[in-house]
């Protein structure tokens, strides 16, 4: 399996299971976690519901790294907060692989075949050798469940994925909107 990329937002995508990378805790702290929880309020109540006290849940520890909060919407759209940063924003790869697990078992479970997810790893440019070990976890442990589809809002921002990629690109396949890169 190949990621496929593209320069859309996630949100935008026709796909059932969608998912991103969040930081331990009911707050939003990446760009990416703040930008999908505001045009997904049922996201940021799930999460922020994950988190709160309850009188009668006594002894239910909150999310931790490697765990995925998942949100179910009306139109069946799976949402998974896949926690893989801890409370400094440093990525903690055992929780990665956790999350990407955990994305494949939902493949099954809802008979999918693809999967629409942002860039997991460092939001920050000079970190893309980060997304490059992180595209080899996703491919190792999804491979065999799903297509995944990497959704990079920024045109700009995609080429500079695609370029600190080893490698080349095999084609560029243009439709519609948007470009997919292969």
């Amino acid at each position: 399996m190949k990621i496929l990329y593209t320069d859309m937002h996630v949100l935008d995508s026709g796909h059932q299971i969608k998912a991103y990378p969040a930081t331990v805790g009911a707050e939003a702290k990446t760009n990416t976690e703040k930008d999908i929880e505001s045009r997904v309020s049922d996201i940021q109540t799930s999460v922020k519901n994950m988190y709160s006290t309850w009188p009668d849940m006594e002894g239910v520890e909150p999310p931790a790294l490697g765990d995925v909060i998942w949100t179910q919407t009306s139109g069946n759209v799976w949402y998974a907060t896949c926690i893989i940063y801890d409370e400094n924003g440093k990525l903690n790869w055992e929780a990665a692989i956790l999350c990407i697990k955990s994305l494949g078992k939902k493949c099954v479970e809802l008979d999918q075949q693809e999967v629409g997810m942002t860039l997991f790893g460092s939001e920050e440019r000079e970190d893309l050798p980060q997304w490059d070990d992180m595209q080899d976890v996703i491919e190792h442990y999804l491979e065999e469940y799903a297509q995944v589809v990497a959704y990079v809002p920024d045109i700009v921002y995609l080429s500079d994925v695609v370029s600190s990629l080893p490698g080349t690109v095999d084609k560029i396949v243009r439709k519609k909107d948007p470009n997919i890169i292969h």
